[in-house]
């Protein structure tokens, strides 16, 4: 036990500061030294609150994922700029993203999704559903129906791993798979 205490100061004692880039209220990246807890910078957000934020395998961008109008932000952190925003919704469409995880060469982001279509009289809430958003169309280009339940996902270069939990909380069904362009539905 002495030992693990001893590595634990020795371990922080040595430790590199760094940068933390973090989603704050109600529309902005902080950027975040670690060595003294002082906020760097600001980025503000078009597309409303950050819910998710996702590094590229590159480790050169940053993808957000917000709440308010299903948007999806690029930061290049280089610049600490934004370099592309677009939102998901429409006027008769809402979406909810669940989690999102880039490809290897940042052009899609692989997401949950569960569609709200609007009426004139009521919603219709849609299945949860997989999803490939591309950067460059700036929308949903294909999407397949998933089982009920959590749903996380994360991507290791050549697969895409989703964790699901069920309605108890306990990991219901967890898998790794090999993904291909033909593995999606394309949606209309």
């Amino acid at each position: 036990m002495k030992l693990l205490v001893f590595l634990l100061i020795l371990s922080c004692v040595f430790a590199s500061g760094g940068t933390l880039y973090l989603g704050a209220y109600p529309n902005i990246v902080m950027i975040v030294d670690t060595t003294d807890g002082k906020v760097l910078e600001r980025i503000p957000l078009v597309t409303g609150l950050p819910t998710g934020l996702r590094l590229s395998n590159d480790k050169k961008t940053i993808f957000v994922t917000t709440n308010d109008h299903s948007g999806v932000e690029v930061i290049d952190i280089a610049t600490r700029k934004v370099t592309n925003h677009f939102v998901l919704n429409s006027e008769t469409h809402r979406y909810r993203l669940n989690g999102a995880a880039p490809d290897p060469d940042g052009k899609v982001l692989y997401a949950t999704t569960t569609e709200i279509i609007k009426h004139a009289d009521r919603f219709e809430i849609g299945k949860p559903k997989y999803t490939v958003i591309d950067l460059a169309q700036q929308k949903i280009v294909k999407s397949v129906t998933r089982w009920s339940g959590s749903l996380s996902a994360s991507w290791s270069p050549p697969r895409l791993k989703l964790s699901s939990l069920g309605s108890s909380g306990r990991p219901r069904s967890i898998f790794s798979t090999m993904l291909k362009s033909d593995d999606f539905i394309t949606t209309t």
